[in-house]
């Protein structure tokens, strides 16, 4: 496997073109008022998506930036992960949901609404700019993040490094520091459904693959086996009312003993694809 100074390189070179490319497009909203001097609703709307794009566009090349200088220092390599962590047994169905008035965060709950687990921002935005391209960011589906893995307990799991862009990945970190595991997106060539891979040193250690317009996903481990299904938007007719206005994944487990933490760390991490 490759260093991660080699992945944080291209990572961040990708960011400053993505966010290079958002700015261009705040400038060309802005001579467009100018020029035309639209005071109207229509201005209104130009001065909103001249928020958008320049705090997307000014998160991503601030991150980039970052990432380009993290990849000229020492040599990082990704090391085994050797948590050792499970979860056992499990509610046979489960939700992962973010609540619509905290979207920094996700919580794994059973159809009692008891949580068993947590995703957090490690650092939430403070201050009105960083508040700007945070929301602005996520309504995009651009932003990046730190985020933290959180047992039921309150043992912090994994930190998370997800990065910014058209693109989704994201780095799994063990909590003294070292890096175990990337997520990288793909495609099946011969289904055309989407691939979520969860990578360790010794290769794919997890895969959800599903069709992404209806948001259905078999997860899978390395030899295969069925873990789960999720899908996306869905709640369990019988608990309508607990999750109706909290969007996630409806979780069905199909090997619900001894869990490994990492399977609920790359649960949460596709969570962020869509609503975090």
């Amino acid at each position: 496997m490759e260093n991660v100074n080699d992945m944080f390189y291209r990572d961040g070179r990708r960011q400053l073109m993505t966010g290079a490319l958002l700015l261009g497009v705040a400038f060309i909203f802005i001579f467009a008022i100018i020029f035309t001097k639209e005071y109207t609703i229509i201005g209104l709307y130009a001065v909103i998506m001249i928020l958008v794009f320049t705090s997307s566009g000014y998160s991503l090349v601030r991150i980039g930036y970052q990432d380009v200088q993290k990849s000229k220092g020492h040599r990082i390599t990704f090391d085994h992960d050797d948590t050792i962590d499970e979860e056992s047994p499990l509610p046979a169905t489960m939700y992962i949901g973010t609540k619509a008035m905290s979207r920094f965060k996700a919580h794994l709950y059973d159809l009692d609404k008891l949580t068993y687990g947590e995703m957090r921002e490690q650092r939430p935005p403070r201050g009105l700019l960083r508040k700007f391209e945070s929301v602005f960011g996520m309504y995009l589906r651009m932003s990046s993040a730190d985020y933290e893995v959180v047992a039921a307990d309150g043992k912090t799991l994994y930190s998370i490094e997800k990065k910014g862009g058209f693109s989704w990945k994201a780095y799994v970190r063990h909590p003294q520091g070292h890096y175990v595991a990337y997520t990288i997106e793909t495609k099946n060539k011969k289904t055309g459904q989407t691939i979520y891979q969860y990578i360790e040193k010794d290769g794919v250690r997890w895969r959800a693959e599903g069709d992404f317009f209806i948001g259905h996903f078999s997860v899978k481990d390395e030899n295969d086996r069925t873990w789960a299904t999720i899908k996306r938007g869905a709640i369990n007719k019988d608990t309508a009312e607990q999750f109706d206005q909290m969007p996630g994944y409806l979780l069905e487990w199909k090997e619900r003993e001894q869990v490994p933490v990492s399977l609920l760390a790359f649960l949460f991490l596709l969570q962020t694809r869509d609503y975090m």
